[in-house]
């Protein structure tokens, strides 16, 4: 990061997880540097480590007096773009902190802004290279995330006790990726109705009748084929008013499924079975 005097430019750098800021005093006869922090993502995606690198870069500089341009340095655009973004967002407690952090500095005078550039971490340019090494040199043992997250969700108490377990094309148990959304959101994120509809289903939270008998519900707890409890396996496999090949083993068949009986594991009163 550089920072502080008429000029301020940060460098946001995030090898192995961790965030890194470089500080540097700008005015027209040159440059200083003012402070160097490097700090640790620990278990978080690649994506939520750029966004916490950008986060401590910004919020040193404004706390810079005089500061009137910040300059932040990324080679990921994408999260300069979600990090100042405060909508929902994995990563949205770092974008929070951002623009909070900018909104105070803003309204202290109008004149002051913030530019990103994108500087590929390959050419190790300058003082983007100098920051890229200097994280480098920390080393801390986190372990990996998605091992984690795998063992984890072998816990039937933190995955819940009813969630549907599926298979992968391979035979072994689907296990949860934050690549390209995952396995149940890339499948079924086309859709939000659809993709609802099948989050009720899987973790065993669907407007049907088990559920309202388990939670006491003063709903109806038997199907509309006349069976005496509507649970998740009577919809999947035995109801006479729902098509259904099998019992579901992959995200397909549940595709399948879903897409021949649209208002399966919704709720009644809306057409769309999201209300």
């Amino acid at each position: 990061m550089l920072a502080g005097g008429r000029h301020s430019t940060v460098e946001a750098s995030n090898p192995g997880r961790g965030g890194t800021g470089r500080g540097l005093s700008g005015s027209d006869e040159g440059h200083r540097e003012l402070k160097r922090t490097r700090y640790v993502s620990g278990r978080v995606t690649a994506p939520d480590a750029e966004l916490n690198a950008i986060s401590c870069a910004v919020r040193l500089p404004v706390k810079q007096a005089n500061c009137q341009h910040i300059m932040v340095f990324t080679d990921s655009m994408g999260s300069a773009h979600r990090a100042v973004d405060p909508g929902v967002h994995s990563g949205q407690a770092f974008s929070l902190s951002v623009c909070r952090a900018l909104q105070e500095w803003f309204e202290a005078d109008d004149l002051r802004r913030i530019t990103f550039v994108y500087v590929p971490s390959t050419l190790r340019w300058d003082i983007h290279g100098e920051a890229h090494k200097y994280v480098t040199k920390l080393k801390v043992r986190a372990g990996r995330l998605l091992d984690s997250w795998s063992s984890t969700f072998q816990d039937p108490t933190y995955r819940g006790s009813e969630f549907l377990e599926l298979q992968q094309p391979d035979g072994r148990p689907l296990q949860p990726s934050y690549l390209n959304g995952g396995p149940w959101l890339s499948t079924f994120g086309h859709s939000i109705t659809e993709f609802a509809r099948v989050c009720w289903c899987i973790t065993g939270h669907a407007p049907i009748g088990a559920y309202y008998r388990r939670f006491k519900i003063n709903e109806p707890h038997g199907c509309t084929c006349g069976a005496a409890l509507q649970s998740r396996q009577h919809i999947l496999l035995r109801c006479r008013d729902r098509y259904s090949v099998h019992y579901p083993r992959f995200l397909g068949d549940i595709a399948s499924f879903m897409k021949y009986n649209p208002t399966a594991f919704g709720f009644n009163r809306d057409p769309s079975g999201v209300g």
